[in-house]
Order: C-alpha cells, then sequence, then structure tokens
C-alpha cells in the first residue's frame, strides 16, 4: 500500500485505473439507518479525519434514500472533493430496469456527475451469460457516469472470462472485486481463481463482511442491535461463534480488540486493496481504525497465527440473488 500524508492510514493505487483508496473504506447499508443524522455526520466527520477516502453507498428497497443521507453527512462534515463514492448496481428483476437509469438516479440522490467505483453484482447463475452481463456496465464508464467499475461476488471463472474478453477488445478492465473475506471466510478470496487473476488482470480485492456482521467483533448473533446480517454461505457462522475464544486469544496477544484483529487480518493479504466496514459509533470507529497499524506493524505474524488457529472449512460463494442454481450445487462447497 502507498502511504499518503496521513501517517494513521494506508492507501492504494488500483492498477486499472490509478484510483487511489484508503485501505478502510466506510460502509453505511444497515448501519446509517439504525442512528440518527448527527451520529452520521459524527461518524463521517471521524472517518474522514482519520483519512477514509473511500464511502460506499447504494439505493437499496430495505433502507430508501440512503444515498440522500450520505451525500448530505458528507456536506456537513466538510469533505474534500477528491473523496471517492462507490456505488452498486444490479439487474433487478422487474420490467425496464437497467443499470444506467439506476445509476443516474442514485446520483440525483449523491447530488454528483459521477462515481468513482460502479460495482456489478455478478450474473446470476443459470439466467446470465457472464460476459453480455459485465457489457451492461460499459455505458456507464464511457458515458462518463462512473470513472471505473469493478464487480460483487462474481466466480473466478465468470470474471476470468469477462477479463479475457474485454482485454482482447480493448474494454476497460475491472479495478475492483467485493467479496465476502475474513478470518472463516477464506476459500474463495484465496481460491487459485482469484488468485490467479489479482495476479495477472492487476485486478484487486475489496473484503467485506470482514467482521462477519459483529461477530467477529465478539457480538453474539442475538445481540446485533437491530442489524440484519449478511447472508451466511456454507452455512459456518455456528462455527465462526465456536471459534471467538481462540481468536479472543490471539488479540489480546497483541493488545487489540477482536475486531481490529479481524479486518488487521484482511488488509495484510497481498490482494487487498480496501477493506468494507461499517460503523455504528465514533468509539467504535476510532477503535477500529487501529487495525491498520496492526496490520503494518505484525500483518504477517497475524495471518500466521489465524493460520494455525482458526480453519474454518465451508464457506462458500455467495450466489447473486436471482440465480437458479441450488446451493446443493454450487461447486464451490467443497473448496
Amino acid at each position: 500500500m502507498k502511504e499518503q500524508p496521513n501517517s494513521a492510514m494506508e492507501y492504494s493505487v488500483l492498477p486499472n485505473s490509478g484510483l487511489t483508496v484508503s485501505g478502510l473504506s466506510l460502509g453505511s447499508y444497515e448501519t446509517y439507518a439504525r442512528l440518527e443524522y448527527r451520529e452520521i455526520v459524527d461518524i463521517v466527520t471521524t472517518a474522514l479525519e482519520a483519512g477514509i477516502t473511500l464511502f460506499d453507498v447504494a439505493y437499496y428497497t430495505r433502507t430508501p434514500h440512503l444515498e440522500v443521507i450520505v451525500s448530505r453527512a458528507l456536506e456537513d462534515a466538510g469533505a474534500p472533493d477528491s473523496t471517492k463514492i462507490m456505488t452498486k448496481v444490479w439487474k433487478r428483476e422487474t420490467e425496464g430496469a437497467d443499470v444506467v437509469a439506476e445509476l443516474q438516479e442514485t446520483l440525483h440522490r449523491l447530488k454528483r456527475d459521477r462515481v468513482d467505483i460502479a460495482l456489478l453484482y455478478g450474473p446470476r447463475w443459470g439466467v446470465d451469460e457472464p460476459i453480455e452481463h459485465a457489457e451492461e456496465i460499459l455505458p456507464l464508464v464511457e458515458s462518463g457516469l462512473a470513472a471505473s467499475w469493478g464487480g460483487i461476488n462474481w466466480s473466478p471463472e465468470h470474471m476470468q472470462q469477462v477479463v479475457d474478453d474485454f482485454s482482447a477488445e480493448g474494454s476497460p478492465l475491472p479495478v475492483l472485486m467485493q467479496l465476502k473475506y475474513n478470518i472463516a471466510r477464506r476459500s474463495i478470496a484465496e481460491s487459485g481463481g482469484y488468485r490467479k487473476l489479482f495476479r495477472e488482470s492487476r485486478l484487486r480485492l475489496q473484503a467485506s463482511d470482514s467482521l462477519e456482521g459483529g461477530v467477529l467483533a465478539g457480538k453474539r448473533l442475538g445481540d446485533t442491535s437491530g442489524r440484519v446480517l449478511g447472508r451466511d454461505p456454507g452455512r459456518i457462522r455456528e462455527q465462526i461463534v465456536a471459534a471467538m475464544p481462540a481468536v479472543r486469544e490471539i488479540a489480546e496477544g497483541f493488545g487489540v480488540t477482536a475486531a481490529e484483529l479481524a479486518l488487521a487480518f484482511v488488509l495484510a493479504d497481498e490482494a487487498t486493496a480496501t477493506v468494507l466496514f461499517g460503523a455504528s459509533s465514533v468509539t467504535q470507529l476510532r477503535t477500529n481504525l487501529g487495525a491498520v497499524e496492526l496490520a503494518k506493524r505484525h500483518g504477517a505474524e497475524v495471518r500466521r497465527l489465524i493460520d494455525e488457529t482458526v480453519r474454518i472449512e465451508g464457506h462458500t460463494l455467495d450466489v447473486p440473488p436471482g440465480s437458479i442454481v441450488p446451493p446443493e450445487r454450487d461447486p464451490y462447497r467443497d473448496r
């Protein structure tokens, strides 16, 4: 990672775009729906002061108008023009829906002319052809509505097809792949297919669900403060809960929280450009920021200890919504 003036934060340049992103990126999905507006502004202000430059926002049916809240919070927090915005687009199962109209609506709510990265959900298994699916993102980049594009939860095989085809055609290559990646969910991001993509196509990883909805921060499954947990591909969450005593013991050895350890683990991976997380308080955010220093000083040791102590098998690809491939036929189940 390339260091910037804020010495507490680390930064990476995404090779396929030249865009510089902070090692930690701040999400908003379920978190901001549960907070008072003033709390949101305080969190965003603290994030900016800490050197976070990349903010994730999108339109969700459960949290409508989230983009308006984020836009206003960034404005009230005094965010500089250089602040980066990332959003998500996907094929909705409604007649006439398209990603261009979807992004235009998001930009209207954000009061922006473009986003820095538009992430496209992976093709629906059994429904979408991968290359044709990816081609739907190109008008967003070609028209300037998005400076670059990336993916969410693509299989490495599907993404390899797209990279090969787009390279041959001279089309813009993806800059970032968002995958569930944490201490327990390693089999996809660390698979041979993705390691090859990260190495040869210059694609970079954005780790999401790195705290497993708070579970890896030490929260009990029934104590998530109203947050809706993400999906549990492979049904391994109970195993993650069972592994928490070992995780806490490792964290205590470094004098940090379990959350800092979990974030440092994914930050220290060579393919990681940025780790997406949410914070429901300034205190929580400030604590999690310690992961950057931990990864910088002890990243290799953190990963070695986790390798030796916590190995949970069974994580599968988070198959995109609308797929018609049943879970029992998931080819990643046994990875």
